[in-house]
């Protein structure tokens, strides 16, 4: 006896919320899916940079893979910032007198991101922007709130030479900078390749994206870079003439309470190597006093120079003396006597009536 099929009926119903079921179902799947893809490219690469960035140790230079999706960018800020910038230094630009104008607000930066929330007061950080950021006016804006971490004991350079993600037309030259951050980014936009990699609009270059970063670490800071050079000698200069001025402000300061409190206290000299007091004799009329006077001052002048003789700190002392951002000479000019010219380890200083004596 042959059985007979019976017909199987799907009802109607069930086939509509089937479809609207997928509907909802595959886009959301697709949107996971470019998650998981940022999470497994863009995360691990910054995951990795926070690591080597925490655990890299001072003369070391290390490096790390980098692998971030598109329209995603890593930047870090400085711990006594409330933005990361980039500047553009043009052919016909003198170099100190950009880095006046910068010291003093006075230049627009190409690009700057402001320092998140999500990055910890007085420490420097670095952070993700997941899957989006734009800028508008020179300000990069993250469109997702950002990840962040945060160091102890390192810090990002205050300028920092770049010209190490483009390859560019040599006729056309230029330095670009980072002021008190860093950035890395995967993007096509135009605006931001030329404000976030301080790129004058008129220079023909090609940017790549580099499957590789390195970090090198100088004493307390860390610069990241895309050649395993990160640190160069000019850098180191540049550090080593920042702490140098720090220090002289000091002694400034202790020569200043001499001076009027009559604590006349030791004090040890910590400058950088090639960084010295240069003392000399100074007549009054080149510190502003009559003519008619007779006597002396003395002069206490912060010098960079490997030559420590007397007579050649003398004949190149416009070209030793060292100058901050504002273009002005540290020195301290004074009643003040000493029996060494040149003035690098402990001084010792008392007060004889109103002249500060070194030895």
């Amino acid at each position: 006896m042959r059985l007979k099929r019976k017909a199987v009926t799907i009802p109607l119903q069930f086939l509509m919320y089937s479809i609207v079921a997928l509907a909802l179902f595959i886009p959301t799947v697709l949107w996971a899916s470019s998650f998981f893809k940022l999470s497994d490219k863009s995360l691990a690469s910054y995951n990795e940079l926070v690591i080597t960035i925490s655990g890299i140790k001072e003369g070391e230079i290390a490096s790390s893979a980098l692998a971030i999706s598109k329209d995603t960018l890593i930047f870090g800020v400085s711990k006594n910032a409330d933005k990361a910038e980039s500047y553009v230094i043009r052919p016909n630009e003198n170099i100190l007198e950009f880095f006046r104008t910068i010291s003093g607000s006075k230049k627009e930066p190409g690009a700057y991101i402001d320092r998140p929330s999500e990055c910890k007061k007085e420490k420097s950080c670095l952070c993700l922007c997941k899957k989006g950021f734009s800028i508008e006016e020179n300000k990069i804006t993250c469109k997702n709130k950002p990840i962040c971490n945060s160091f102890e004991n390192i810090d990002f350079m205050e300028n920092r030479p770049i010209t190490d993600i483009t390859r560019l037309d040599f006729s056309i030259l230029y330095t670009g900078y980072w002021k008190n951050g860093v950035f890395v980014g995967n993007t096509k936009d135009q605006d931001l390749i030329y404000g976030m990699y301080a790129v004058p609009r008129e220079t023909k270059f090609t940017l790549y994206n580099p499957t590789t970063v390195y970090v090198q670490r100088h004493e307390n800071f860390v610069n990241v870079c895309f050649r395993r050079e990160c640190i160069t000698e000019q850098i180191i200069d540049n550090l080593n003439k920042e702490k140098a001025i720090t220090e002289f402000d000091r002694f400034k300061d202790s020569v200043d309470s001499c001076l009027k409190e009559e604590k006349c206290d030791p004090f040890v000299l910590t400058f950088p190597q090639r960084y010295y007091l240069y003392f000399d004799e100074i007549e009054t009329s080149q510190y502003g006093g009559p003519d008619s006077i007779d006597s002396k001052l003395g002069r206490l002048t912060l010098i960079n120079s490997e030559d420590t003789d007397k007579e050649y700190i003398k004949d190149n002392y416009e070209t030793l003396s060292v100058k901050d951002n504002l273009g002005k000479e540290l020195s301290i000019n004074g009643f003040i006597e000493s029996a060494e010219h040149i003035l690098k380890n402990s001084v010792q200083m008392k007060k004889n009536k109103d002249t500060i004596i070194l030895s």
